[in-house]
């Protein structure tokens, strides 16, 4: 018997903002819906219910005009310390559904994000996914998609980073 060793999303970014400022930015859907999603989406819909066992639903319209659905099935909430959660593609009703662009992307990411405090006006945001409940195919699919994960949240970062500049 053989066992799958779990390929690891790791992404760290420094902020130039509080802790608590970082938190609340990544944990109220009214900034959230301001500027969540890849680079060139929109977002459409941000729905939170931001507790142990509630939720986020979020819509995106990519630049095409096309449309991606996500949800986030919140785990454990440490404020201001972590969050964790099951993250992953669904349909507008928060039904899960497969990668728009990959069949064989896993349903489920365990994910976790923690703020780390580097000083009075600076933090730190480490990201962690991996595959959850996953076959060996979509370990392999996910291994092999780690750039195109980094890549993605760089966007999603650099549209975070400035929207920080607006508050």
């Amino acid at each position: 018997m053989s066992t799958i060793s779990l390929p690891e999303f790791l992404l760290t970014r420094d902020f130039a903002v509080s802790r608590e400022r970082l938190w609340e930015t990544f944990t109220q859907a009214e900034h959230m819906k301001q500027w969540w999603g890849h680079a060139g989406s929109t977002v459409i819909a941000s729905e939170m219910d931001f507790r142990p066992g509630g939720s986020y639903l979020y819509g995106l319209r990519n630049e095409d005009g096309s449309e991606m659905w996500g949800k986030c099935d919140y785990l454990e909430i440490e404020k201001p310390e972590f969050v964790t959660f099951l993250n992953g593609f669904c349909d507008p009703q928060g039904n899960r559904v497969r990668h728009p662009l990959s069949d064989t992307w896993p349903l489920n990411m365990h994910t976790t994000y923690r703020f780390s405090p580097l000083g009075d006006d600076k933090s730190r945001l480490d990201i962690r996914w991996v595959p959850q409940n996953a076959n060996e195919v979509e370990i392999k699919t996910f291994g092999d998609n780690l750039e195109a994960c980094r890549m993605g949240w760089k966007g999603t970062l650099d549209k975070f980073e400035a929207y920080l500049t607006t508050l």
